[in-house]
């Protein structure tokens, strides 16, 4: 006879379906917004910072549905008497919850929109805008940490990311996902589902379904952003390796924990272009950021194939600031 697989018991149909429509063909090449400075950065130290998923522009930042199905487990838990699979179930969740929450995910963040005005806008931090364009397939290969020390080094290949595509739900539809969400807890909850000894399995699952979501499920409003994210994280079981890697930058309101993740660059062909948004001085910048690349490919250790270069250009946006 064959297994059933165990389902969680928390389900969406409409969040499936938006999850559905996101599994799309993986766009070739992804672009990541920024600031002339931090662009400087990231080609000067050939690394892209994955910062805390608690640190993002989204102030609803993973818990657009978390926090309200935490809330009901809480409640629900009480309803059923001491020893029943019902109450172990809610009891297991909230650990098996507590333990996957506990590594901490670092996110890079991409987007499918290339020359983006509003992008350049909104990530330039009031400097010139940039755009850097990737090769998709060589930024899933991505997972060794700028870090030189021993301990850690035989820690990288553990920080393998996944790619994921951000989905967006307007308040409507958040409130009819968690109306389903709790419909369906409360259905499987009166149907016999649990059973003793089958409520820690199933509790896993329900945890491991809500994990798996909350990283990419984000407030309407960022919609036009269509944003892709490189999402690393530990192991439940080994938490502490990230731990180990983070370093600390700053913003003008906050001090942001990152972990920087190595491209090598110029060596490897995975950045493919540096656009320079929209300004008074573009000429000047695509003169200087050309060149600024070519003395970081001649001053390489290691042996650049000039062709790989990344291309300088100029958004086609007119937007100037009067």
């Amino acid at each position: 006879m064959e297994d059933i697989q165990p389902k969680s018991l928390i389900e969406s149909p409409t969040l499936d379906s938006l999850l559905q429509q996101s599994s799309i063909q993986i766009p070739k090449r992804l672009h990541h917004y920024t600031s002339l400075e931090s662009a400087r950065q990231i080609l000067a130290s050939s690394s892209l910072w994955a910062s805390s998923i608690h640190y993002m522009n989204d102030a609803q930042e993973s818990f657009v549905i978390h926090t309200p199905i935490i809330s009901w487990m809480a409640e629900f838990e009480y309803d059923f008497r001491e020893e029943s699979p019902e109450r172990r179930f809610f009891q297991n969740f909230l650990r098996f919850r507590f333990a996957l929450s506990l590594p901490a995910r670092y996110i890079i963040s991409f987007s499918s929109e290339h020359d983006d005005l509003s992008q350049f806008r909104a990530y330039s931090k009031g400097q010139t805008g940039v755009c850097l364009t990737f090769e998709t397939a060589l930024l899933r290969e991505l997972s060794e940490v700028k870090n030189n020390s021993e301990q850690c080094s035989r820690k990288r290949e553990q920080l393998q990311p996944d790619l994921l595509k951000c989905i967006y739900i307007d308040e409507t539809q958040r409130e009819i996902v968690l109306q389903e969400m709790r419909e369906s807890l409360e259905k499987n909850l009166n149907t016999a589902t649990l059973v003793n000894g089958n409520e820690e399995i199933l509790a896993k699952v329900t945890s491991e379904y809500l994990e798996q979501i909350r990283p990419i499920v984000k407030n309407s409003s960022f919609r036009s952003e269509n944003e892709w994210r490189l999402v690393y994280r530990d192991s439940p079981q080994k938490n502490d390796i990230i731990e180990h890697l983070i370093e600390y930058r700053t913003t003008p309101n906050v001090l942001v924990p990152y972990v920087p993740i190595s491209l090598g660059f110029p060596m490897k062909p995975i950045l493919k272009e540096v656009m320079i948004g929209p300004c008074e001085n573009q000429n000047l910048n695509l003169s200087s950021v050309s060149k600024y690349i070519e003395t970081l490919a001649l001053k390489s250790s290691q042996s650049v194939v000039y062709g790989d270069l990344p291309r300088t250009t100029k958004s086609s946006s007119t937007f100037r600031v009067l």
